[in-house]
Formats: C-alpha cells, sequence, structure tokens
C-alpha cells in the first residue's frame, strides 16, 4: 500500500482576551501534514457509516497513528470530519465525512 496521498490535520486554538488590545483574539491555527492513503468507502460500509449516499467521504489509512487531537482535517482544501477509526497494531484507519 503506497502512502502518497497528503491530508492535513487543523487544530483551532480557543479565543483568549488580550488586555492590551481590549478585545478577543485569536492564535493561527495549528496544522500537521502528513501522508497516507485516502479512498472512498466501498458501497456496503458506506451505508453502515451514514445511510446517505450523497454525503462526502474517505477513508484515510495511515501507516503510522496520528493521535494528537484536531477539529478537522483538509484534504485537496476541503474540509473533513471526524467520524469513526480504527487502530490495529500501528497503523490507523480514520474514516472521515466531508464539509459539503
Amino acid at each position: 500500500m503506497r502512502y502518497t496521498d497528503a491530508i492535513t490535520f487543523v487544530r483551532q486554538p480557543q479565543n483568549h482576551y488580550d488586555p492590551e488590545l481590549g478585545e478577543d483574539v485569536s492564535d493561527p491555527a495549528v496544522k500537521v501534514e502528513r501522508y497516507a492513503r485516502i479512498t472512498k468507502p466501498v458501497k456496503d460500509r458506506n451505508e453502515q457509516l451514514i445511510s446517505n449516499q450523497k454525503v462526502n467521504q474517505k477513508v484515510v489509512h495511515m501507516k503510522q497513528p496520528f493521535l494528537d487531537a484536531y477539529d478537522y482535517a483538509l484534504i485537496d482544501n476541503k474540509k473533513f470530519f471526524f467520524l469513526n477509526q480504527t487502530i490495529t497494531g500501528s497503523r490507523q484507519i480514520i474514516y472521515m465525512r466531508g464539509d459539503e
């Protein structure tokens, strides 16, 4: 299996009050890029995860698990959100749903 597809995990920090500016500010997002094998789920598995066939879904196969917290992932500059995951040995499979 080739891990050649880029995926970027994004964590948005929470807003905090800056007394010097007198307003709420937010720090820049933390982005971590990894390489994985990204595929679409097969129809049977797709129906188990979400019954709606029109929802954009991806299955992300990672050689080394990414265990840090993240808010969403970017795949081809599109947002995808965590649905479920499976970790077996040193490999991780993440099921994601698109923002569209």
